[in-house]
C-alpha cells in the first residue's frame, strides 16, 4: 500500500472538512471527533462538490441533489435522498501531523 501526504492534521479542525486534489482525485478530508476520515469530493451519485455541502457529526449532504452519506463508512444514510449508494472512501493514517491517504 502507497500512502501519500495530503495535508496537516492542524489543518482540520474537528468537525470540519478539507478538499484536496491528488494524482487527479479529488479528497474530501473529514475530522469527526478527531479522526480523520477520506472520501471521494465527487458525490457517486451526479458528481456534486461534497466539500460544499453541509457536514452534521459525520453525515455530510451533498448540496446538488441532498444525498447523504456516513463519512466514516461511505454508506448513504437512511435519510439519504438517494438511498443504496455508496460512496468512495480511502484509508487513512496519522504519522506526526501528516495526514496520509491511500488512494490504492
Amino acid at each position: 500500500m502507497t500512502f501519500i501526504k495530503v495535508a496537516s492534521k492542524s489543518e482540520i479542525k474537528e468537525g470540519q472538512m478539507k478538499k484536496v486534489e491528488i494524482q487527479d482525485k479529488e479528497i474530501l478530508l473529514v475530522n469527526v471527533k478527531g479522526k480523520i476520515y477520506a472520501i471521494e469530493n465527487k458525490c457517486c451519485h451526479v458528481g456534486g462538490p461534497l466539500n460544499e455541502g453541509t457536514l452534521e457529526n459525520n453525515k455530510i449532504t451533498c448540496p446538488w441533489h441532498r444525498a447523504q452519506y456516513d463519512v466514516t463508512t461511505g454508506e448513504a444514510t437512511e435519510n439519504s435522498a438517494i438511498p443504496g449508494l455508496q460512496q468512495n472512501k480511502f484509508e487513512v493514517k496519522i504519522e506526526k501531523e501528516n495526514v496520509l491517504v491511500n488512494l490504492g
